[in-house]
C-alpha cells in the first residue's frame, strides 16, 4: 500500500512539472517579453547583488528603469533611478560610490552617474560617454566603451578619471566605428580588447596594450583579421581572453586563449565552438559564459569552468533561441548569470538565473549547522566552536570572490577565537577541518562598525 501511495505521489508531482532544476529564477525575474540584462554587481560589502540592463520593471510589475538591486530575498529599485531612461551599460564601485553608465535623461542629461548613498550625483565632465567596462588601479578609475571625447581631451574609446577629473589616454581615431569591451590590467599593463583601430592607416584590431604614451598591437592576427575580444580577466598569473576568434583565422585558439606575456597557448585541449562573452574567476577555477554548446570538447551549454587542468560543463539544459549570455558573476558562494534569455529547458526565468548547485567551499553542507560563529556580524574577533566531538585542527577563511584571505592551524582550542582586525568589511566564508578529517562551513560578516 505504502510504495503504491508513493507511486501515485511521484506521478502527480511529475504532472505538476516539478522536477530538479539546475537553474532557477530569483522571484519572477526581470522585465517581460525580451529584456536584457547588462552586468551583474555584486556588492560583498551591503551584500547587495546589482543589476543593469534594458528593462523598466522587474517580474512583479514594479518599475526598475534599467536598474535594480536584489537583497537575497526580492528585488528594488535602486536610489531614484525611476526617473530615467531604461537603459543602463556597467556598474561599479569607486571611492565608496556607486558608478553606472547609461543613458539618463531626467533629471540628468548625461551617461555617467554615482550614487552616494540614496542620492544621485551627475558626473558632469562625462557628457556623451558610452561606457562599457571598468577596471580601476592605483585609485584611478580606467574605463572603455564608445565615445571620441572625455572631459576636454579628444580620446579614442578610453579614459580615466581621478575622483574629480576626467582625461583620455589617447587621440581618437575613428572613434564613430570603435567599441571597447573589456580591460585588465596585467603585469602592470593595462590590456583592452573590442574592435577599433590602433591609428588611421592600421587596419582593425580587437587587442591592444597601453604604454603609458599610446596603444600598441600585441600580437599580429589580432591587427590583421576581423575579430571582437569581449571578455578578459587573470588566472593562475596569465591574462585569459574571451570573444570571437578562431584558429581557422589564424589564431591560437576558438574564442578562448590565454597569454603569459609572450605568447598566447590554448585553454586545455580546443577552445569554444562560439563567443565567450564573460569571466569569472572564483575559488581558484576560471567560469565563462558565453554562446556556445561545447568548450573543450566538452558538452556544456554557454556556461562551463576551468580547474586550472581540465573543462567541466555546468549545464546540457538547453536555452531557448535567441540566446545572449551577458555576464556572470559568483556571489554568496552561488553562480548567477544574465543576459537575453526567457527560458532554460522547460523553466521560464526572465533574463537572469541562480546555479542551483553548491559551488562549493564547503564538501559537507548537509552538517554546515554544526559551526557556529559569534559574534556575528563580527568587528575585531570571532569565536568558532563546533557541536560536535570533533577536535578543529585547521581554519580557513575566504572573502565572497572565493578568495582565501586568512588560514590557521589550530591545536584542539574549543571554542577558537580568531583575529579579524586585518579583514575589510563584507561576507566571509569558513571553512573548519577537524582531527578526522570532517569539514564543516558557516558565513559571517565582518564590519568596521562599533558592535
Amino acid at each position: 500500500m505504502m510504495i503504491k501511495v508513493l507511486f501515485f505521489f511521484l506521478l502527480f508531482l511529475f504532472s505538476m512539472g516539478i522536477h530538479c532544476q539546475n537553474w532557477v529564477s530569483l522571484d519572477k525575474g526581470i522585465g517581460y517579453g525580451w529584456a536584457s540584462i547588462n552586468q551583474l554587481f555584486p556588492d560583498t560589502t551591503n551584500d547587495i547583488l546589482y543589476i543593469s540592463g534594458s528593462f523598466t520593471e522587474d517580474g512583479n510589475g514594479v518599475s526598475m528603469r534599467g536598474l535594480a538591486q536584489w537583497d537575497g530575498a526580492k528585488w528594488d529599485s535602486v536610489g531614484d533611478a525611476n526617473n530615467f531612461s531604461a537603459i543602463k551599460q556597467e556598474i561599479c564601485k569607486y571611492q565608496n560610490s556607486l558608478i553606472v553608465s547609461g543613458i539618463f535623461h531626467n533629471p540628468f542629461k548625461c551617461n555617467l552617474v554615482s550614487l552616494n548613498w540614496s542620492h544621485w550625483d551627475t558626473l558632469a565632465q562625462s557628457t556623451g560617454l558610452n561606457v562599457k567596462c571598468f577596471t580601476e588601479r592605483n585609485g584611478i578609475l580606467y574605463f572603455g566603451g564608445a565615445f571620441d571625447k572625455c572631459g576636454a581631451d579628444s580620446t579614442f574609446s578610453i579614459g580615466k578619471y581621478d575622483g574629480v577629473n576626467f582625461s583620455g589616454l589617447t587621440p581618437c581615431y575613428e572613434a564613430n566605428n570603435a567599441i571597447i569591451c573589456s580591460m585588465a590590467f596585467f603585469q602592470d599593463t593595462l590590456y583592452i580588447g573590442g574592435v577599433f583601430y590602433l591609428s588611421p592607416l592600421m587596419p582593425i584590431a580587437g587587442f591592444a596594450k597601453w604604454n603609458g604614451s599610446d596603444l600598441l598591437p600585441v600580437s599580429p592576427e589580432f591587427s590583421s583579421t576581423a575579430c571582437i575580444v569581449e571578455a578578459m580577466t587573470v588566472y593562475n598569473n596569465e591574462l585569459y581572453i574571451g570573444g570571437q576568434f578562431y584558429k581557422s583565422m589564424g589564431f591560437t585558439g576558438d574564442c578562448i586563449m590565454k597569454w603569459d606575456g609572450q605568447h598566447f597557448t590554448e585553454v586545455g585541449s580546443g577552445g569554444a565552438n562560439e563567443r565567450v562573452t564573460c569571466m569569472q574567476v572564483y575559488n581558484n577555477e576560471l567560469y565563462v559564459g558565453g554562446l556556445f554548446t561545447q568548450i573543450g570538447g566538452v558538452a556544456s551549454n554557454n556556461i562551463a569552468k576551468w580547474d586550472g587542468s581540465q573543462w567541466i560543463s555546468l549545464n546540457t539544459d538547453a536555452f531557448e533561441s535567441p540566446v545572449w549570455i551577458r555576464d556572470i558573476c559568483i556571489f554568496n558562494d552561488e553562480l548567477f548569470i544574465s543576459g537575453y534569455f526567457r527560458k532554460i529547458g522547460n523553466d521560464t526565468i526572465a533574463s537572469i538565473a541562480k546555479y542551483n548547485h553548491p559551488l562549493t567551499l564547503n564538501n559537507h553542507p548537509e552538517i554546515q549547522n554544526n559551526l557556529s560563529v559569534f559574534p556575528n556580524p563580527a568587528n575585531d574577533f570571532i569565536t568558532i566552536n563546533v557541536s560536535e566531538k570533533d577536535e578543529l585542527t585547521a581554519i580557513e577563511i575566504y572573502d565572497a570572490m572565493g578568495r582565501l584571505v586568512k588560514a590557521q592551524d589550530i591545536k584542539g582550542d574549543d571554542p577558537v577565537k580568531i583575529d579579524t582586525r586585518d579583514l575589510l568589511s563584507g561576507i566571509y566564508f569558513i571553512k573548519a577541518t577537524t582531527n578526522n578529517g570532517m569539514q564543516y562551513s558557516a558565513k559571517f560578516v565582518k564590519t568596521n562598525d562599533l558592535i
